[in-house]
């Protein structure tokens, strides 16, 4: 932390022509009245402390290069040096950020890295980047827009919460997983791309969108949709895959404008064995259903307070368990034939 907590530190000079390689761990942090800072293109590494988890073992590369500069608005790292990581806490609770141009050679951006960075409207993510960690831009509440290049391969857990993204997102290909929470409380995101390549959609993803709306793809190879991913949002129906095996809890709980997506009814792709607790609770528009043959639970409170008219289970040969409060308070169902098999009701 060579300048560490040089609170009235405002102005650096480094020379153009400089042949610095290296910024130290925690070099400009909590350096409150810094204004702004270029680096020359000699720059190599923010250098970080290695820190391995005592669990899986992990190696952690700890920065906070301008942790906490609350006056910090401008970052400029030339486009042709080398740096290929900032690591974590590079930039967190940089309240006043507005501007940062980041090198054709960065792969990684670590933990934590702008989170809190609430001023910061925009940011261009270059070609080559590979790893957005866990909370990287998280309560970056203005901003509105980012790309996602090609190359990129993980979006960490909650990377994106309560950002302010606006329009269409789109996921590039590549992407296998979408982590938890990675893009909740996005409430002016109005609508999604998920690639070919997903195969999981972690725990509340997406909850909280309350703008995206229209249909949801969930592409062939996704298995699983995990609670609260799609929870309080405005979609209208769902194409899920014949892959998928379970939707979890709370899943698309209030979803109050999700109504059938074909031939009048929402049908299920055959290979669900689980819908979870409060999956469709709150679903107010949705009325009818086609439950699939190799069903087996259908959890609490499942489609409590939806608008459902007919119930039909002759499919459902594998059925063993109806949740409690499943169909609570949907008034218009007049008729119900439980199949051979049911254990619990």
């Amino acid at each position: 932390g060579c300048f560490f907590g040089c609170k009235n530190l405002q102005a650096i000079n480094i020379p153009k022509d400089s042949y610095l390689e290296v910024v130290g761990s925690l070099c400009f942090g909590r350096c409150n009245k810094l204004e702004s800072i270029s680096f020359p293109k000699s720059l190599k590494e923010f250098r970080g402390y290695l820190e391995k988890e005592p669990v899986n073992g992990k190696v952690k590369v700890d920065g906070g290069t301008f942790l906490e500069c609350k006056n910090l608005r401008s970052v400029f790292i030339p486009e042709d040096c080398k740096l290929e990581y900032l690591p974590m806490f590079c930039l967190e609770e940089c309240y006043n950020l507005v501007e940062i141009t980041l090198p054709s050679s960065l792969k990684v951006l670590g933990e934590w890295c702008f989170k809190d960075c609430s001023s910061l409207t925009n940011i261009m993510l270059p070609e080559g980047t590979e790893v957005l960690g866990t909370c990287c831009f998280a309560d970056c509440k203005a901003l509105e827009n980012i790309n996602l290049p090609s190359t990129l391969r993980e979006i960490g857990g909650q990377s994106f919460h309560r950002c302010k993204l606006k329009g269409n997102l789109v996921i590039p290909e590549g992407i296998e997983t979408l982590r938890w929470a990675c893009f909740a409380n996005c409430e002016f995101l109005e609508s999604i791309s998920l690639p070919s390549t997903l195969r999981e959609i972690e725990s509340y993803c997406f909850s909280n969108c309350h703008k995206l709306q229209g249909k949801l793809v969930v592409p062939e190879g996704v298995e699983r949709l995990g609670d609260g991913s799609f929870a309080s949002t405005s979609i209208t129906s769902i194409s899920l895959p014949n892959t998928i095996r379970e939707i979890g809890d709370e899943c698309f709980k209030d979803c109050t404008t999700l109504v059938e997506n074909q031939n009048g009814k929402l049908v299920f792709p055959e290979r669900i064995e689980r819908l979870g607790n409060r999956s469709f609770k709150g679903c107010h528009s949705l009325k009818n259903i086609e439950l699939p043959n190799a069903l087996r639970e259908i959890g609490d409170q499942c489609f409590m307070w939806c608008d459902i008219r007919s119930l039909d289970f002759t499919k459902c040969k594998n059925l063993r368990s109806i949740g409690a409060s499943a169909f609570s308070s949907c008034q218009d169902i007049t008729d119900i034939l439980i199949p051979e098999g049911v254990e619990k009701v």
